[in-house]
């Protein structure tokens, strides 16, 4: 059991150094911002032969990474016949991956509009949508995309995402549970998942979605530190230490492992054993130029040395003041 100190704040990244009250881990996995841009030759519905003809120049140009004649081709197509819903598509796409964004959403609503039924275009204007902060028009589109097909992970994983950001819990968590089902191999709807458990105060489902994470790929060094945190928060601080350490050695220069294990070594008392970790922690924040956390990880270290120095520090340590 974890001794009757002052709380801990354990960070999950970069966040504010202070020792606070327990907070749930910092923010979620970035949203899947790939989109759906595979373009693959298909008969294309139209009477229209040239038409067709200058749609399969646009996919084998696009292929051949010739992005502006793929544009001329699809418009070429578009100009023939300008209801091929899937070449508007394709041309959004392009569009895009040009960085000509507000066309690439003028494509994608013309391609919807032809045919309601793309759940790609919906999906691609949701990641727009999201990148604009537009995030209430960024659900709608996912809904749209889902309404379509139910099976699509990718959009439930970014809806999941949007939902957390916006503290609706609940539904979020709905959501990153679809992922998990349609896709168990995914380490990171594992990942946000337990990272809205956790923010529910559902630890032990956190615990179990932190470690499945970890089981389909370990190298995912945020999660082990995550682990760490709610295990803290479990009273379990030797598995907590063990998912440090297991953080730093896979990444080095994890500062927010090194800083969370010195933390929790500093309130089990184990005054020696937290110095190396706190003044490698110090130390990182030096060296990305964070001078203020390293400054407030550095008084820290200095109470420990006043602390090892009196006799009672092994039965009560003081409370360390926010920098």
């Amino acid at each position: 059991m974890l001794k009757k100190h002052p709380p801990i704040h354990l960070l999950a990244a970069l966040t504010s150094l202070v020792l606070a009250p327990f907070a749930p881990s910092v923010g979620a996995v970035a949203i899947t911002d790939r989109l759906a841009t595979d373009l693959l030759a298909q008969r294309v519905v139209t009477q229209d032969v040239e038409a067709a003809g200058y749609f399969q120049q646009g996919v084998s140009r696009y292929n051949e990474g010739r992005l502006d004649a793929a544009i001329v081709a699809f418009r070429q197509a578009l100009e023939r016949d300008p209801r091929i819903a899937i070449a508007h598509y394709y041309l959004g796409n392009v569009l895009n991956e040009k960085g000509r964004t507000e066309e690439a959403i003028a494509e994608y609503r013309r391609a919807v509009g032809l045919n309601p039924n793309l759940p790609d275009a919906y999906y691609n204007l949701g990641v727009i949508y999201y990148k604009q902060g537009l995030l209430e028009e960024a659900i709608a589109a996912y809904d749209r995309a889902l309404a379509i097909n139910p099976e699509y992970s990718n959009a439930y994983y970014n809806l999941g995402v949007i939902l957390f950001q916006q503290g609706r819990l609940d539904e979020a968590i709905v959501a990153y549970n679809q992922v998990t089902r349609l896709n168990p191999n995914n380490p990171k709807a594992y990942y946000n998942l337990g990272i809205a458990l956790e923010n529910q105060g559902q630890l032990a489902a956190a615990t179990d979605a932190y470690q499945r994470a970890i089981a389909i790929d370990p190298n995912l060094t945020e999660i082990h530190n995550a682990l760490g945190n709610v295990l803290s928060r479990q009273n379990q601080p030797e598995e907590a230490i063990a998912a440090y350490k297991e953080a730093i050695s896979r990444q080095p220069q994890n500062v927010a492992a090194h800083y969370n294990l010195g933390v929790l070594l500093y309130y089990q008392n184990q005054l020696k054993e937290a110095i190396n970790p706190l003044k490698r922690a110090r130390d990182l924040y030096k060296s990305q130029g964070d001078l203020d956390k390293a400054e407030q990880v550095n008084q820290l270290i200095q109470q420990i040395e006043i602390l090892r120095k009196q006799p009672s520090s092994s039965s009560s340590l003081r409370s360390v003041e926010q920098a």
